[in-house]
């Protein structure tokens, strides 16, 4: 079991007694954007991103750092010029770890090494879902991008939402869904970003992304409405 907590600690628990097995600390700016993301566990590795625009890959058993990068690297005069933060969810795919940072850069990191493969500079606080192809997000300007996974190249661009704070995109039998702010759920074709539909599912912004199990959506409004629906076209 893996805690991670605001002060830049994670915390690995026994399973079984909940005893702590490890600890990890990172330092914390003086400035951060507020939440962090979730660690990623894969292949005996938990993968970590943080405020500093750090990634950290662990042992998931000892909590031995495997090793850690500056991968996001944001430079600037003021506190706030240099933002750096990773929070939200990170993809793997093979050997592959991608990356994106409120800073406005979305990266491909080597699980192995550590090592910078591409950067592309439109990035996402809430985080990527990744495809065999492509990676996808919502930037922060709520600019929905497929981005090419092999290169960091571009594919295509929705300028519909903007400054609608969504969420981070999730699959759904071959399409994507995203939430906003006024509590409107929209779908849009993966492959080519048509906008198929939307319907509102509450009054106000939603708790994190839409939860997709099987062919149900799951979401959850800050007015309180749980919602679960199924979409076809």
């Amino acid at each position: 079991v893996v805690i991670r907590s605001l002060d830049g600690r994670i915390y690995g628990l026994g399973i079984n007694n909940g005893e702590r097995q490890w600890l990890f600390s990172s330092e914390v700016p003086n400035l951060t954007l507020r939440g962090t993301s979730t660690p990623l566990a894969k292949g005996g590795r938990l993968y970590v991103g943080l405020d500093n625009g750090d990634v950290v890959a662990l042992n998931i058993m000892d909590g031995v750092v495997m090793w850690q990068q500056n991968v996001v690297n944001n430079q600037g005069k003021t506190e706030i010029d240099r933002l750096s933060d990773i929070d939200g969810d990170m993809g793997v795919v093979a050997t592959d770890l991608y990356v994106s940072s409120a800073a406005n850069k979305t990266l491909a990191v080597a699980t192995e090494s550590g090592q910078l493969l591409w950067r592309n500079n439109h990035g996402s606080s809430s985080g990527v879902t990744v495809s065999r192809r492509f990676i996808y997000l919502a930037d922060n300007n709520s600019v929905v991008r497929q981005i090419d996974r092999s290169n960091g190249e571009l594919g295509w661009v929705i300028e519909d939402f903007i400054n609608r704070e969504l969420s981070r995109p999730v699959f759904y039998l071959g399409d994507l869904v995203f939430t906003d702010l006024a509590g409107y759920v929209h779908v849009i074709d993966a492959f080519t970003g048509k906008i198929l539909n939307r319907k509102q599912m509450g009054k106000n912004h939603f708790f994190g992304s839409p939860v997709v199990d099987g062919n149900i959506i799951y979401t959850y409004n800050k007015d309180g409405t749980l919602t679960a629906f199924r979409y076809s076209e």
